[in-house]
């Protein structure tokens, strides 16, 4: 009999019980016939009671689509993770109008704060797309006058307070506010 067969079996069990506990969290997408899954890497802070988040923002609606705005900040990462959490996504900005609306929303309600959105170019330098759609930022830009600059350093877009709530891009590891958002 093997001596390491145990130990073996106990750490395979400590692992798999370990993971069951903790319940991370796993995004499942289906390419062609594979699946690929990905885990979210969320830095600071790090999540440990979905209770201190469960009503964490002020809700307003357009019409078609439900938005809740943070009132806490997180990383966009984290950010990205609370939304889906509730059932919502980090928000794309399509067109004129719904700038338009959120902004308002922002301007009346948040004076003084910067919220992520969905966008960012982490994965081609340059290329900005809406995490949440996948589609690519465009044909509607909103951006301040000096964005987007190009840097490794700085990936994911914001609503910056100090350029009249236009898009900005900032490090994915700052702490902003967020807007969630979901279709009806």
């Amino acid at each position: 009999m093997n001596a390491g067969r145990p130990v073996l079996v106990i750490t395979l069990l400590s692992f798999v019980l370990c993971c069951a506990v903790a319940q991370i969290p796993t995004d499942v997408t289906t390419v062609g016939t594979t699946k690929q899954i990905t885990t979210p890497v969320v830095t600071t802070p790090a999540v440990t009671s979905t209770a201190r988040y469960s009503n964490f923002g002020t809700y307003f609606s357009n019409g078609w689509r439900y938005y809740e705005a943070s009132t806490i900040p997180l990383s966009w990462s984290a950010a990205k993770y609370e939304c889906r959490r509730k059932g919502m996504n980090l928000v794309s900005i399509e067109t004129r109008e719904e700038d338009e609306f959120i902004r308002q929303h922002l301007f009346v309600n948040y004076p003084n704060e910067h919220f992520w959105t969905s966008g960012n170019d982490v994965f081609q330098e340059g290329f900005y797309y809406w995490d949440s759609t996948g589609n690519a930022v465009g044909p509607y830009r909103n951006w301040a006058p000096t964005h987007p600059v190009a840097s490794t350093l700085y990936n994911c877009i914001v609503y910056s307070r100090g350029a009249d709530l236009r898009w900005a891009i900032a490090s994915c590891s700052d702490q902003y506010r967020f807007i969630c958002e979901q279709s009806y």
